[in-house]
Parts: structure tokens; sequence; C-alpha cells
């Protein structure tokens, strides 16, 4: 659905990010649509924007409290010192196969340099150190003392033992190791830079004596192990070697290193003699069981025959020839008879050579069973043989081993006693330092320029992390558009909150609470109200002065607020009739529908008649407004039965401001949400139809009371106020999903007290349109 409005630009229904007039998006005729802003990072820059404050306060506070931290600390001096540790050479001697805590150098390099940097903050260490250098009985220069503590408190008087001491000096040891190479950055603070750079040398060496005195006493302890364990191992070696030979000559084994085995050789060539057998007699199988399944002529021997080959030829010839014979002669012809007698003769040769042939493979294959029988008997008792030899040969080899192992281990042992006296006395560490540690010329700590440059960054990231999770949980209604986005219905107008920069009562208006009369007008028709009570602040102005500003300033942002919703509700789909009687709900009090209908109706008056219904009975405010009596009003018409048009002249009272007349509640006490004066409510809007232009209902909350709901069937459509950061989207679902199901339509959402500073687009934004539109009705 499009609209144009009055400069000829057509309107279609806008997003939440889009540039907006009444709910629709600006699209020109000549150049396209109006370039909309994105939600991304210019909305979270806007959002900065409007919680600058609270940003840079945080920021100044936390900035505050890291200057504060840090000035009283006492200045602190870190001296730094590089070493590599180098793998020992476990190796060395070829000790390492026999010492139980040896390592592997490449693969466990990594893990020493750990180990030697734990070692580096060893409490015994450090007090060894601490002791060497005095340092114990010179506190403040390795502590230090706070700036502030000659004014709170005494030094001497917190004199800490040499337990605390130490820990306090091993939390001030700081080592960095590095991940591919073996080498170790040691850090340490002193107020002392001296003392920093004297500690750390010290320090160093104390760890290579230590290192060294550690390895010199492994070495001796591994030479007197080795010395009572070569004593005993020469014991196992003798006892051995002597098992060794009485078993053998208990077993009559004569032979020597490496000799053949002469029944495993025999039972392999017995094996190997079985296998050949054995393929043998399948083959010989094979050809029996065909010739016996088969007719004689199909055998392989048969066909491959060369002697019967030619006694075929030879019969196919005879034949040949005795069929010629008969064809010419008598069977008794002496010629017939003789080849008769040939081809009987050869045949019977054929059948006998054909015999000979299967009595052949049979004899063949049977040899062949019996070979193979034999074969395998004969396997049978050389593998017991073989076996019972294994027993006899496995033992006496595991005897042997046994003595070779011990003589082994026994001369290993032997040679590294040796060795193990000489690496006792070697003086090798495998710490080496790269660079010594040198007096520091700058203090590392406090740094308050630092400090507070960090506390201020700190405080303005936790104030924007905290602004952002506000703003991502808050589920109010408090953007152009969030309407439209949220509840599914055309965003109609902005009213802007009254800001600083609206001077709208300023030297205009005074206003007493207790007053309730309308104000006396100058020559030019303007309020010029002069009443007992004191002078309201223009920035802090009473309900009556916001829903009657649209008639105190004609120009104010308020006021063309006012005239955008008005043209957005007479700007319908062609055809479509123009509402006449317009209902007011919110789904809270408080959200302006009040304000929002009286300057509407102020607003509307310029043009035509306007009737201003206050339909809220219980807590009715129009009669303070506009300064009329309460005597009679809508609850005396709902409840008498005299003439509907007679009670509405009675109780409809006219105003000062001309074409605007307002009926309110009545001094009757009436629920509207009774459904027994629904008929009488229909038929007194039926004559306010025909009686005014246009017929403005304000109503009580929707949420808890129904008198909006039975409003918004009588009249024609229903105007939706949402109050800006304070209307919940679930209070306007809610609201509006009643409406929903009593089908009354709802036209569309207006969006109250907008500030519109808050929420600016692009060069010239909301607010500056506001201040400088000036348009005459």
């Amino acid at each position: 659905m499009t609209h144009q409005n009055q400069h000829g630009n057509e309107l279609v229904p806008g997003n939440s990010g889009d540039l907006t007039y009444a709910g629709y998006r600006l699209i020109d005729p000549l150049f396209g649509s109006v370039p909309t802003d994105p939600a991304g990072i210019r909305e979270f820059g806007r959002m900065l924007k409007r919680h600058k404050t609270m940003i840079v306060t945080a920021g100044i506070v936390c900035a505050l409290a890291g200057a504060l931290i840090s000035l009283p600390q006492p200045p602190v001096y870190r001296a730094h010192t590089a070493i590599e540790v180098e793998g020992p050479n476990e190796s060395s001697g070829n000790l390492r196969d026999l010492d139980p805590t040896a390592t592997v150098n490449a693969p466990l390099m990594q893990p020493n340099t750990e180990s030697q940097a734990r070692t580096l903050r060893d409490a015994a260490l450090v007090e060894r150190t601490l002791l060497d250098l005095n340092l114990d009985k010179r506190l403040s220069s390795v502590l230090g003392t706070s700036r502030l503590s000659g004014f709170l408190w005494h030094p001497a008087s917190t004199q800490p033992s040499l337990a605390e001491l130490v820990r306090r000096v091993v939390k001030r040891v700081t080592l960095e190791v590095s991940a591919e190479h073996p080498i170790i950055d040691v850090y340490f603070d002193s107020s002392d830079p001296n003392v920093a750079s004297e500690f750390l040398n010290k320090l160093i060496d104390n760890l290579n004596l230590q290192n060294l005195e550690s390895r010199r006493k492994s070495a001796q302890q591994l030479h007197v192990w080795l010395s009572g364990e070569l004593q005993s191992q020469k014991a196992v070696l003798e006892a051995s070697s002597n098992a060794l030979q009485a078993y053998a000559r208990a077993n009559g084994i004569v032979k020597g290193e490496g000799s053949p085995n002469l029944p495993e050789e025999r039972l392999r060539q017995v094996q190997d003699e079985l296998s050949r057998a054995h393929a043998d007699r399948v083959a010989k199988q094979s050809r029996y069981e065909e010739a016996q399944s088969v007719q004689p002529e199909a055998l392989p021997e048969v066909l491959d025959n060369q002697v019967l080959r030619d006694y075929g030829v030879k019969l196919t010839d005879l034949r040949r020839q005795l069929a010629d014979t008969k064809v010419v002669f008598q069977s008794t012809y002496p010629k017939v008879s003789g080849l008769q007698a040939q081809i009987a003769e050869v045949e019977v040769t054929v059948l006998r050579e054909k015999a000979n042939i299967l009595r052949r493979i049979d004899t063949e294959y049977r040899a062949a069973v019996r070979h193979e029988t034999l074969l395998a008997r004969n396997y049978a008792e050389q593998a017991k043989v073989v076996s019972d030899e294994a027993l006899v040969d496995a033992h006496y080899s595991l005897l042997r081993r046994e003595v070779d192992a011990n003589r082994t281990l026994y001369d290993t042992m032997l040679q590294k006693v040796k060795v193990a006296s000489v690496i006792s006395a070697m003086q090798a560490s495998n710490i080496r330092v790269i660079s010594p540690a040198r007096p520091p010329f700058d203090p590392d700590k406090p740094r308050p320029i630092f400090s507070t440059l960090m506390g201020f960054i700190a405080g303005s990231f936790l104030s924007m992390g905290f602004i952002f999770i506000r703003e991502q949980t808050d589920r109010s209604l408090k953007r152009p558009g969030d309407a439209t986005r949220y509840l599914s219905i055309p965003e109609l107008g902005l009213i802007p909150a009254l800001l600083n920069e609206d001077k709208i009562f300023e030297r205009r208006i005074h206003c007493s609470p207790r007053s309730g009369a309308m104000p006396r007008r100058n020559a030019k028709g303007r309020p010029l109200i002069r009443r007992l009570g004191a002078r309201l602040s223009p920035h802090k102005p009473c309900q009556e002065q916001v829903a009657l500003a649209t008639w105190y300033d004609h120009s104010s942002s308020l006021a063309e607020a006012m005239r955008i919703v008005i043209s957005s509700l007479w700007l319908r789909k062609a055809g479509s009739a123009r509402p006449r009687i317009v209902v007011f709900a919110s789904a809270r009090s408080g959200d302006g529908k009040t304000t929002l209908a009286s300057n509407i109706a102020i607003a509307l008056a310029e043009s035509c008649r306007v009737l201003l219904i206050d339909g809220d009975l219980r807590k009715p405010s129009l009669h303070r407004i506009f300064g009329i009596s309460n005597a009679n009003g809508l609850g005396e018409i709902l409840s008498n039965e005299a003439d509907i048009r007679e009670a509405s002249e009675r109780a409809v009272c006219k105003t000062s401001i001309p074409d605007l007349f307002v009926l309110p509640s009545g001094s009757t006490s009436v629920k509207v949400g009774s459904l027994k004066y629904y008929q009488r409510l229909e038929k007194l809007f039926q004559h306010f139809r025909t009686t005014f232009d246009a017929v403005l209902v304000d109503t009580p909350p929707v949420l808890g009371i129904a008198d909006a709901r039975i409003f918004g069937r009588v009249s024609d459509v229903v105007l939706f106020v949402v109050r800006a950061a304070e209307t919940t989207r679930d209070e306007a679902s809610a609201a509006l999903s009643n409406f929903q199901d009593d089908g009354t339509p709802v036209i569309g959402a207006v969006l109250n007290h907008w500030n519109p500073k808050h929420f600016s687009y692009g060069d010239i934004g909301y607010y500056s349109y506001y201040r400088h539109v000036s348009t005459t009705y």
C-alpha cells in the first residue's frame, strides 16, 4: 500500500531502519528511494553517544583509581639475565644404561628446561642466596617501603621472619621459558637496582653449584652401588657356567657354536618328499576317477595315443573299402569277407589297447597311494625324534644364553666401575649464562601515566559493555520503527519530548496547580495567564501545560509532530473513508494518551469541529486541562434514560479554543466496561458522527481495564500510544492482542515522549528537522 504526501513524494510502508515519515519510507519520484541508515556500526555509535557522559565518567573514575593505586607504590627496578640450559650428557662414560635416573637428551630437553626453571624459584635456593648476600638484614633494599609508610606506620614495626621474607622474594622472581629454545629469561624486582642485579647473578651461581653437587653425589653413589653389584654378578656368572656344563655332560651334547641339527634337516627332507608325493597322488587320483566316470574314448590318454589314432585311421579306411566293395559285390564275395575280417581284428586290437590304458591309470594311482602312505609314516617317526631332540636343545640354549647374558653384564659393570671413579671427580655444569644481570637504570614500576591510561581505557570499555548489555536486554519500544518491527502495525508519528531547547512555555505561561480554568488570551488570541502561584520550570511543565502545547505555540516541535500524526490518519488508501471516531489507547498508564489526544484535538480544531471525550471515568483529567465543569458528562449520559441528543447537548462543553468541544467524564461512577451500557454508548457515538467532524476518545489503559475495548468496538479505528523507552514489547503486544481478538481495527501506533537527540539520522536528523521546520496549516 502506497500514498503520496503533500509534496508529491510516494509513501510506502517502511522498515525499522528506514527514514520514515508518519510510519512510511519516503520515495522521491525523481531521485528514487531516500538512502536509509544501516542499523549496525552507526547504531552502536549512536548508543555510545547517548551514554557518553556515563562512559567518560566511568573512564575518569577508573583512571583516578589507577593513579591513586600507582602513586603511593615504591619504585621497583627489574634486573634481567638469560641462561641456556644444556641437556646433561648422560651417555658420558656410558653410565646412562646403568643409572635408573638418567634421561635421553633430545626428546626431554624442554622438560629439563622447565625443571631448571622450577629450581630457580625453589625456597631453599632463594634462602641460600639471601644469606650469602646478607639481604635478610637489608629488607628495605629488597622489598622497599611505600611512599606513605612514613605517615601511616613505622617500617621497623613490620619486620618479617626469614620464611616470610623468602616467600616474598620468590614472588618477585619471574621466569619466561622459551618454547623453541632451551633458554630461560630470569627477572627479579627490587627497590635497589644494584641489589636486583647482585641477587640474580648470585642465584645463577648457586644454581650451578647445586647442579654440580647433585651430579657429584649421584656419581659417587653409582660407583658404590656398581662395586657391590659387580661381586654379586661374578658369582651369578660362575653358577650359570657350571650349570651349563653339567647339563651338556648329562645329555651327551657335544656340538660347537652354530653346528647343524641333523634330525631337523632329515625331517625337512621327508616333509618335502611327502608334499611332492601328495601332489602326485592327487593328480593320479584325479585321472583315475575320471577314467571311472567317462567313456574310454573321452580320456586324454586315449585321445593322445598315437597307436590308437593310427588304428582309427586304418579302421576308417577299411570300412570305406568295405562300403565301396559292397556296392559292386555280394556279401559272399571273398574280398568282402576279407575286409570284414580285417575290420574285426582292428577293432579287437583297439579295445585291447584301451583296456591297457585303463589298467595303467589304475596301477599308477595305487602306487602313488602306497608311496604317500609310507612317506607319512616316516614323517611321523622323524617328527617324534625331532621333538625329543628339541626339548634337550631348548634347555641347553636357555642355559647358554643365560651364561652369555651374565658374562656381558659382568664385563659392562666392570668397565663402568672404572669409569665412574673418573666421572665423580669431573666438574661440569649444564647451565650457561648468556647475559649476566646488570643494574637497571629506570624503575619498571610504578608507571602512573600508564596506570591512569589503562584505568581510563578499562573503565570506558567496561561501561560500554554494560551499556551494550543493558541496551540488548531492554525490551522497551524506544526507536523509530520499533512499533512496525515488533508490533507489525504502522508507525504514524513521533512525539518528541520537551527538551531544553524547546522554549515553548518560557516567558509565556504561568500555571498554578490549583487552577483549573483555561488561560486568558491577549489581542492575538494567545494565552496570557497571570495567577497566584509559583512559576513552573519550562523543563518540567505540568500536565495542563503539555496538553495545551499546540495551543500555546502552534509552531513548536510538539505541534508539528501532532500535525504529522493527523496527516498519517488522513493519508489513507484511495477509496477508504476517513475515520471520524478515533480511540486513543495504550497498554499502561502514563504513556501520554491524554496529552496526545488534547494536542491532536487542538490541531484538528484549526480546520473542523472536534469533540474530545474523556473516556477515563476512573481518573478523569480533561476537565482540569480545559477548565470546565465535571458535574455532568459521559457517566450521566450512559446512566440516565434521557434522550441521547438532549443529554449530550447538556454535557458537551465548549472550550475557549474555537471549534473544540469537550465531553468530560462526569461525576457519576459508571463502569463503561459493563455490557448494559454498550447499546446506549453505540447510539451516542452515532449521534456524534452526525454532529462533529472528528471525535477523539481518551481511554484508560487496556491492560486490566475493559473500557478501551468497549470504546474501540463502537469507534472507527484505534490509535495505539506507546511511551518511548518505557512501554515494553510484551505489554504492547498483550494490549494489541485484545483489540485483535475483538476485531477492532488498530490504524497504527504513535511513539510518544521520544528524545530526538538520541536518534539522529544523517547530517540533518529528526531533531534538526523538528527544530527548524515551520509549517502553516
